[in-house]
């Protein structure tokens, strides 16, 4: 019996395993399956690919790296993005390079990227000689190229963004400033990069022969480098180009020779990149890494999507006069000799500046109380002298209408003169607004609601500074989140009423930048969760304000503004409001006739409307 129990136990033992065992196996393959479906998402998303030539310690290419994720963020958020910074600033050798080649082979052996930005020249010409090879299906930009040339049929790279310095503005300004200057040493880095910029600034110096003498000074360890910059004499000027490393091998954070030059130079340094300037560098024209590497990731997406782009992608925007205020007072130059639109640093602020932003606000918003108490008021004590005739109280009543109607009016005016836009704006919005809530058929109170609230969709902009407001060139994402937030702020100012007018007012004010497919502001609404009344008053402000000029844009032609509002139907407007819209955009050209602006006649003299 003993024996007996042993045996049984045994079994029993040995059944339990054998369980354990296929259970065991089941949960494998199910993980396995998991795993693999993982695995197959993850291959199914697609990839982006950043490869910059130099490393986090150039302060370029941290701007440009950011300009990049910028976009990416932003526009590609569905993409895996990896980035890779070959630090050939401090090692470029062709036993390196073949250690980068074999490190990227087994890297993206199997994770393969469907898009590639690359950054300096450096990082291009890898991906001309092993990109191929290393990455076959892939579709390749290259951004902040010097001495750039269109990519040859053929080639890996697709587009090129050119670091297009205008070296001769910043050298022809440099004259203007300092008029007796007489010889300009160029000082290149001894780099490749630093070779083709001077290349560069050899072109240009063939605009200037017989204003100044244009030497490249080359070769230099920084000790002798520092000598001759400290030896300079009056009528000389130093043009450093950016300088991260030695002829004698050492290497630098970006700006430290910059500013070590121009403590010990008696004469001015000039720069024409943006990261040179600000610590005791005279300033030039400049370039931004930031938006050319913003540039880049919209050629690249623009590729990927099978969309025309050309071989060479520039914009005028990433280039922009700096000039150090500071250094601008060593020297003793005029503030009238600098360019137009120069961008100062170190420029102390007076007591007005340094409060604007609070000042100018709360100042509007006290007139505007002050005048809207002052009107109530008058409009009591005609109350109380008009006596309890019917006819005469229907009379006032309407007088209070129309005057709440002309202080709405009165106060979006206002909003659009601080905005630098003329007040014919809102008054064209809201006729504008009107003829489209009739072909909608609202009912004549609502007409009338709408046509007095609509001037009221951007009183959120008396909070936002006007150092912003008035910003002529882009705007950056810290800014567009500051602008963003007026939508909140009109809420806030119209909230808390139940007049009919101001309720909607604060509607129209809230949500004027929602968008039909729910890619807007403030809270993402989509389609007929915005109000009616905020639809109507997006189409026909965009209409107008597309087709008049701003600080930050020149009017469109009205063919061009159609064919706009015609692509964003379903996305960014009501589809049935663009229908009605265009189906009557006679009546919108009326309503604009009626009420131009000084440079809206003169376009219309000399170009009549394209668009049928």
């Amino acid at each position: 019996m003993m024996v007996m129990h042993v045996e049984q136990s045994a079994f029993h033992r040995k059944a339990r395993l054998t369980t354990l065992t296929v259970l065991m196996m089941v949960a494998s393959l199910l993980f396995s399956g998991l795993i693999g479906s993982s695995a197959a998402a993850h291959e199914l998303r697609k990839s982006i690919l950043v490869l910059h030539a130099y490393s986090t310690d150039f302060a370029w290419t941290n701007n440009s790296n950011n300009g990049i994720l910028d976009v990416l963020h932003r526009e590609a958020s569905d993409y895996h993005i990896r980035t890779e910074f070959m630090d050939t600033k401090n090692i470029y050798t062709p036993e390196y390079i073949a250690k980068l080649v074999e490190l990227y082979s087994g890297k993206y052996a199997i994770a393969q990227p469907d898009g590639i930005i690359a950054t300096d020249n450096n990082a291009m010409t890898f991906l001309e000689t092993y990109g191929p090879t290393l990455f076959p299906n892939a579709i390749a930009v290259a951004t902040g190229i010097n001495n750039a040339s269109p990519p040859p049929a053929g080639s890996f790279i697709k587009t090129i963004i050119p670091e297009r310095v205008n070296h001769e503005a910043s050298l022809r300004n440099a004259i203007k400033l300092m008029p007796k200057t007489r010889n300009i040493y160029v000082i290149p880095e001894a780099t490749p990069s630093g070779d083709a910029i001077l290349e560069e600034v050899k072109l240009a110096a063939e605009n200037l022969q017989g204003l100044v003498n244009i030497t490249p000074v080359q070769g230099m360890p920084i000790e002798q480098l520092e000598h001759f910059a400290a030896t300079r004499q009056h009528g000389d000027m130093l043009y450093i180009l950016p300088f991260l490393r030695s002829a004698d091998g050492h290497t630098f954070r970006a700006g430290d020779v910059e500013q070590r030059l121009a403590e010990l130079s008696p004469v001015p340094v000039v720069a024409s990149w943006r990261f040179q300037i600000g610590n005791g560098v005279l300033g030039g024209n400049t370039v931004s890494a930031r938006s050319l590497g913003r540039d880049a990731v919209y050629a690249l997406l623009g590729l990927l999507r099978s969309e025309p782009v050309p071989a060479m992608y520039s914009n005028s925007a990433s280039y922009t006069n700096v000039y150090d205020f500071n250094v601008i007072n060593r020297f003793g130059i005029n503030l009238r000799d600098l360019p137009p639109k120069t961008v100062f640093l170190n420029k102390p602020k007076n007591f007005l500046e340094r409060h604007e932003e609070a000042i100018a606000p709360v100042a509007t918003v006290i007139l505007i109380l002050s005048l809207t108490t002052l009107l109530l008021y008058q409009n009591l004590l005609k109350q109380r002298q008009i006596n309890m005739d019917n006819q005469k109280i229907m009379y006032l009543d309407k007088e209070v209408i129309e005057t709440q109607r002309e202080l709405v009016t009165t106060l979006g005016e206002v909003i659009e003169v601080r905005s630098q836009e003329t007040g014919n704006h809102v008054k064209r919005v809201a006729k504008l607004s009107r003829m489209l809530g009739e072909k909608v058929g609202l009912s004549e109170q609502e007409l009338n609601i709408l046509e007095a609230a609509s001037p009221l969709h951007d009183v959120g902009k008396i909070g936002i500074p006007e150092s912003i407001l008035h910003k002529p060139g882009a705007l950056t994402d810290a800014e567009f989140d500051i602008i963003k937030s007026h939508t909140d702020i009109g809420r806030a100012i119209l909230a808390g009423s139940n007049r009919e007018l101001l309720k909607a007012s604060c509607k129209i004010a809230h949500e004027h930048h929602e968008r039909w497919d729910g890619s807007g502001y403030p809270r993402g609404l989509a389609g007929e969760d915005i109000s009616l009344f905020a639809r109507i008053t997006t189409l026909a402000d965009v209409y107008d304000a597309l087709m008049s000029d701003r600080c930050y844009k020149k009017a469109w032609s009205e063919e061009k503004t159609l064919d706009y509002i015609y692509n964003e139907k379903g996305r960014t407007f009501d589809p049935m409001l663009v229908t009605l819209f265009l189906a009557n955009v006679e009546e919108a050209r009326a309503i604009r006739r009626s009420l131009p602006n000084d440079t809206d006649e003169a376009r219309h003299h000399h170009s009549a409307p394209k668009h049928g």
